[in-house]
C-alpha cells in the first residue's frame, strides 16, 4: 500500500489531472490550432496529416508528404498492424540544412 494510503493518492491524482486538462496551456499538448498558427503549412494526405512551416517549397512539401506515407507505411508493416483509412496528424519542424561543400 502506498505511504499516507487514500488520501495521499488522492493529493497526486488531483493535481496531475489538474495538469493533464490544461497540457495545452503549458505547451505539453500540441493542438492543431496552435500548430498552424505556429507554422502556417498543412497539407494532409492519404494516412496522414502533415503541419509544416509556410515557407516550405511546393518541392519540400512534395518530399515531405512522399516520405510521410513510405514511413506511415514502413511502420504499419513492420508492426504487422492493418492499414487504417483514418488518418493521423504530423508536425514536421525544419531542419537546418547541411551544405554540400
Amino acid at each position: 500500500m502506498a505511504r499516507g494510503g487514500p488520501l495521499a493518492d488522492r493529493r497526486v491524482r488531483r493535481p496531475a489531472a489538474w495538469l493533464s486538462l490544461h497540457a495545452e496551456r503549458f505547451h505539453w499538448k500540441a493542438s492543431v490550432a496552435g500548430l498552424d498558427a505556429d507554422l502556417g503549412g498543412l497539407l494532409p494526405t492519404e494516412h496522414v496529416v502533415l503541419h509544416f512551416p509556410r515557407e516550405k517549397t511546393e518541392d519540400e512539401r512534395r518530399l515531405l508528404a512522399r516520405d510521410a506515407e513510405v514511413s506511415w507505411r514502413a511502420v504499419r508493416e513492420f508492426a504487422g498492424l492493418r492499414w487504417t483509412p483514418r488518418p493521423f496528424t504530423s508536425s514536421s519542424i525544419a531542419a537546418p540544412r547541411r551544405s554540400a561543400a
